[in-house]
């Protein structure tokens, strides 16, 4: 009966165990192709027309499609394929694209990468220091809006008030900020946090009523997780509604005895809008997510040139974070010029600012900045 009993639990868990390994193959597989898609039209900012080879999702590409291009743009898709067969298809640029951004991890990287490839990580880890002592002269102007139209805050973890921010604020706010590029919070994910204590819902309240909403995660790595407001309500724009739900987080936080409070993550652009309202409070850069875009330029000119200048950018180098700015031939460079953009792009947590003027040869660059 012994052995029986033994020999049963070792067949069932090596059942258990194939199921596993074969769930682990078929996401290795997975992570090995990529869907691709050739998108072609005009840079937004300079309206030179670029080529584009990227290889990843669909969530990535309508993003980056947004960042690149003015208007929409077209789109030719091959469907998916091996990393392998992708890069094959880049060595000889038989699609004439002026730059490829293959998504993909620091495995990738470290695979797929060559000399003059640049990694920039999709998402970025923020924090700032509690309680809050900002001296910018956007966040003071906040906070006299805030106090004007008298708002307050709450917290609760009430299940019907927490449905009604996630499909009333959340939900709205996110898909209208980004579209076809959003990526959800599940359900289930906030509302599981919340039960098992970690989560609460702080309402950013207006004569009674919630105009706006945060989730704010406690525990050892406190961090704002979401935010929302009601409707598209313009008196709720004056009032400086997201940064109130920022503002009361941090000041929650900060009774509660923490020191720090995560900001959530921000694109790896620098001129990301989000990454930009964020600044505002100090944030330092404190990681990175492991997944990220490999940068290559296929034919250096006008259109990578375009790219380069409107899209500036933070990137790994030998495992340490550093940011980029590239300058077109017209930009200004004197001390004036670079001070001002050290000011806007420049992160704390980063190692440093690199700014590069985009050279009159096609392709050259040079180094004017590195701090």
């Amino acid at each position: 009966m012994r052995n029986d009993s033994a020999g049963t639990g070792f067949i069932k868990m090596s059942g258990q165990g194939f199921t596993r390994l074969k769930s682990l193959l078929k996401e290795g597989v997975a992570a090995l192709r990529s869907g691709v898609w050739i998108l072609e039209g005009r840079e937004a900012a300079s309206g030179e027309p670029i080529r584009v080879y990227f290889a990843g999702s669909a969530q990535q590409k309508a993003y980056l499609s947004s960042r690149v291009f003015a208007d929409t743009c077209r789109e030719s898709g091959h469907g998916k394929q091996f990393f392998w067969k992708l890069l094959h298809a880049l060595h000889g640029n038989r699609d004439r694209c002026d730059i490829a951004i293959i998504e993909g991890s620091r495995v990738h990287r470290r695979l797929f990468s060559k000399p003059g490839d640049v990694f920039i990580p999709i998402w970025l880890k923020t924090r700032v220091d509690l309680p809050l002592s900002v001296s910018s002269r956007s966040y003071k102007e906040d906070i006299r809006r805030i106090r004007k139209c008298g708002l307050s805050y709450a917290i609760t973890s009430d299940r019907d008030e927490l449905h009604a921010f996630y499909h009333d604020m959340y939900r709205p706010s996110v898909n209208a900020s980004h579209g076809d590029s959003t990526i959800e919070i599940g359900y289930d994910s906030m509302m599981g946090l919340v039960g098992r204590g970690r989560c609460v819902l702080l309402k950013v309240i207006r004569d009674e009523l919630a105009i706006a909403g945060a989730l704010v995660v406690t525990g050892q790595s406190p961090r704002l997780w979401a935010i929302g407001a009601q409707g598209n309500n313009p008196e709720h724009r004056k009032c400086s509604a997201y940064t109130a739900a920022y503002h009361f987080a941090a000041e929650y936080l900060a009774g509660q005895g923490y020191d720090t409070m995560h900001m959530g993550m921000s694109r790896g652009f620098l001129n990301d809008g989000i990454l930009q309202y964020k600044n505002k409070w100090d944030q330092r850069v404190i990681g990175v997510d492991t997944t990220g875009y490999i940068l290559k330029i296929l034919t250096p000119g006008a259109g990578s040139d375009a790219f380069l200048a409107g899209n500036p950018y933070v990137y790994i180098d030998d495992d340490r974070l550093f940011g980029a700015v590239f300058l077109g031939a017209d930009a200004g460079d004197s001390e004036k010029d670079i001070g001002r953009l050290r000011k806007k792009y420049y992160l704390a947590g980063l190692s440093g600012l690199k700014i590069f003027r985009l050279g009159e040869e096609t392709g050259n660059c040079r180094v004017i900045m590195e701090s």
